[in-house]
């Protein structure tokens, strides 16, 4: 397609931002053992300093569209999973923006002010109200899509359903003018695992993946703890197995599988991956998800890896 033919042109000429470029795999920050101290994280609520759209419009209902949410984590704090709330009888779209913050030992640096995109989809017609607690509402026109049947966009999509699982079809200006892609959005190059790393692109969309390594840089296997650089797909696998086991009960971060956090309860600590995206941070039949959809009962905090269930 012209749209994705002129993005892989583009891509060559990327401008790399938010702490990001090719040669750099994503670097969570430290566990936060603390050494000799106890480490524990426990979930909280954060704010956003402003709310902007990312993508060109129209927008319409059949089709995606990205708000970019400017925050700031400070010290002892990571990044987790934001929450997306759609009312469509109010025609309201509420971001609910969360930070890991460690309660004990040496705590991690602050990362400062970062930006975060959220994928939204408007199934109504009308004049959207996007809100985040600390950020001036923004609001967005959302038109009828079109109709048809999926999968048959022609050069250029023109739905979601459109395009392969896990991405989205969403409208930018490059050099050959307007064009619309199916393309998977990103955070962090973790939410490219197999499917390249996360960049910005000139004249083109930002915070999309892109061909890359994630791992094995410049011939350095670099990944996060708990994961390993697997070198036919240059990208980070984890190495643990989440079960009941693994998730089991800890006092510090130092009972945990490297790659997990002791993350404190109503009433105790488990073990468990803490999600800073909802990208491919865990392991076999888990993904990044809610305590509520977790079928093994175990999460008793929202943006950890969850069981999918038989």
């Amino acid at each position: 397609m012209r749209a994705l033919a002129a993005i892989a042109v583009l891509v060559a000429a990327c401008d790399f931002r938010s702490g990001h470029s090719r040669g750099t795999p994503d670097a969570r920050p430290a566990s936060g053992d603390g050494g000799e101290s106890c480490a524990t994280w426990t979930l909280e609520p954060s704010t956003a300093a402003s709310l902007a759209l990312m993508d060109q419009p129209p927008y319409d209902t059949s089709r995606s569209l990205r708000v970019a949410v400017t925050t700031s984590l400070g010290e002892c704090a990571m990044r987790a999973m934001p929450r997306v709330e759609i009312d469509a009888g109010s025609l309201t779209a509420t971001i609910e923006l969360s930070v890991w913050r460690q309660t004990e030992g040496s705590c991690a640096p602050a990362e400062g002010g970062i930006m975060r995109p959220v994928v939204l989809s408007l199934p109504v017609v009308g004049t959207w109200t996007i809100v985040a607690d600390g950020a001036e509402p923004l609001s967005v026109k959302v038109e009828a899509g079109v109709g048809g049947q999926c999968g048959v966009g022609g050069s250029e999509c023109r739905r979601d359903c459109d395009c392969d699982s896990g991405e989205v079809c969403l409208r930018g200006t490059g050099v050959g003018g307007p064009f619309s892609a199916c393309v998977r959005s990103c955070e962090l190059d973790r939410d490219c695992s197999g499917a390249g790393v996360c960049v910005d692109v000139a004249d083109g969309l930002n915070r999309i993946c892109a061909d890359g390594d994630e791992c094995n840089q410049s011939g350095e296997a670099t990944c996060p703890a708990g994961y390993s650089c697997d070198l036919d797909t240059d990208s980070c696998t984890p190495e643990f197995t989440l079960g009941e086991q693994a998730r089991g009960p800890c006092t510090c971060d130092s009972d945990c599988a490297a790659g997990l956090h002791c993350v404190l309860g109503e009433d105790s600590g488990h073990c468990e991956v803490t999600c800073p995206t909802s990208g491919p941070w865990c392991e076999g039949a888990h993904v990044c998800g809610n305590a509520d959809d977790d079928a093994a009962g175990l999460a008793t905090t929202d943006s950890v890896c969850i069981w999918l269930g038989e």
